[in-house]
Formats: C-alpha cells, sequence, structure tokens
C-alpha cells in the first residue's frame, strides 16, 4: 500500500469462502485487493486501490456540489487534470433497467456506486471492476432481530443468535453492508427480498460472503469507523 496515504483508512477485501475438501471446514481467504475511504476529495488516491471512496455530507446529494465532487474525484481516478474534463461542466449519472449508475463517455470505463444515510453520502469509484458500496449509521432504530428472522439466511440467524449482544449488533451491521454492496456490484439492485440471496459469514471477528454466492468472482470487505460522533459501517463489494 502507498506509504503517502498510510493514514487512510484501507479496507481489506476478501474472496468468497472455499470449502476445503480436506476438513469441511469454510475459511475466507484475505484478497490482495482493496479499496480505500479518503480524507477529502483534494488528496492524491493510491493507484493500486480496486476501490476509491469519499465521504461527504448528506446534504450534496443534490446540489452542485455533489457535481464538483464527481469531477474532482474522476480527474483522480482517470488521471486527467480539471482542465481536460469535457464540457458541459455537469457530469450527470444514467442507470440501467436494474436501477444501476454508469457514467456516459469519456468515463464509461470508470464504475460508479452510490449511497446514502441522513447525515453522509458516499461516493465509489473503480477503473478496474464493477463495484457496489453502501452505508449505514449505526442507530437503534432498525428492528435488528426482526430483520435477521424475516429476511436473513437461516444459517445467518444461527450466527445472530449463539453472539453476545454486542457482537451479534456489530455482525448485523456489517452483514447489512456487504449484502447491499454485493447486490449492487452485479446489478441486481437491492430489496429485502434480496438480502437472504447474499449469505455473510462470521470467522476470527472477519465478515466474509460465503460461497452460497452465485457470483464467485465477487469480493467484498467492510469497515466501522466513527465520523463526527457517529458509528458508520461501510461495505465494498467489486465483481
Amino acid at each position: 500500500m502507498n506509504n503517502i496515504l498510510k493514514e487512510q483508512e484501507y479496507i481489506q477485501l476478501f474472496l468468497v469462502s472455499s470449502t476445503l475438501k480436506s476438513n469441511q471446514k469454510t475459511h475466507a481467504f484475505p484478497h490482495t485487493e482493496y479499496a480505500v475511504l479518503y480524507k477529502n476529495f483534494e488528496e492524491p488516491v493510491d493507484p493500486d486501490a480496486s476501490v476509491h471512496l469519499w465521504l461527504y455530507p448528506a446534504l450534496d446529494r443534490t446540489t452542485p456540489q455533489l457535481n464538483n465532487h464527481f469531477k474532482k474525484a474522476l480527474s483522480k481516478v482517470s488521471k486527467l487534470s480539471s482542465s481536460q474534463i469535457i464540457q458541459p461542466t455537469t457530469i450527470q449519472l444514467k442507470k440501467d433497467t436494474n436501477g444501476k449508475p454508469y457514467f456516459e463517455p469519456p468515463y464509461e470505463k470508470i464504475a460508479v456506486s452510490l449511497s446514502y444515510t441522513q447525515q453522509f453520502g458516499l461516493l465509489g469509484l473503480s477503473t478496474k471492476t464493477a463495484i457496489g458500496v453502501d452505508i449505514v449509521e449505526v442507530t437503534e432504530s432498525f428492528k435488528i432481530s426482526e430483520i435477521v428472522n424475516s429476511h436473513f439466511h437461516f444459517s445467518e440467524q444461527s450466527i445472530f443468535e449463539n453472539l453476545d449482544s454486542t457482537r451479534a449488533k456489530n455482525w448485523f451491521f456489517n452483514a447489512w453492508v456487504l449484502k447491499e454492496a454485493a447486490l449492487k456490484s452485479t446489478g441486481e439492485g437491492v430489496a429485502f427480498d434480496g438480502l437472504s440471496k447474499i449469505v455473510v459469514g462470521l470467522m476470527n471477528d472477519s465478515y466474509f460472503i460465503k460461497d452460497d454466492f452465485k457470483k464467485e468472482k465477487a469480493i467484498a470487505g467492510s469497515i466501522t469507523f466513527k465520523k463526527n460522533d457517529t458509528e458508520l459501517v461501510i461495505g465494498v463489494s467489486i465483481y
């Protein structure tokens, strides 16, 4: 990883788990790919990162600031200077039939994903692969047990029931963002009826997508951190 960016938040991405025939135990193997969460849009990007992430105020969602964020981020990852960004200066996102966002030329090869909470917006870009990102604020408003029992896979319900309250809460929010990010990365979109398609495992306090996921190339990771006294969880999936 780039030493210049050592103060940034790095998100290690994990391969879909593999089942070893020798002992029939399921293990998650770390992958060499990772995502970087930058502190602001002015900082240099890590050229080796698979995904580049930026956090910004949710109020920027429908204002000229969002377009400005797009321009700065795209100029970084596409290695274009600001003066080279094409006219008109407004960079609009398009959506395919499944609602997956994309850029028009000359940025059509840069994958994009967005997610919002009440306070924050998250922008993810990648020049290497299709991506999905998700962000959630850790709050008491989530009816965690009800959601797990109604919309999660039965194997996940077992994990949840066998954890103490603190670890169960952490597992839920990490599982949530991994599921939504994975569904976004494949273009399937997110909805309650899709949550059980992506099965999240737990090993040594690491969260990973299990091999029940039909997209074998998918890898993903998550991170928990605080911003302005708010606990946030980010999930990233690439495909």
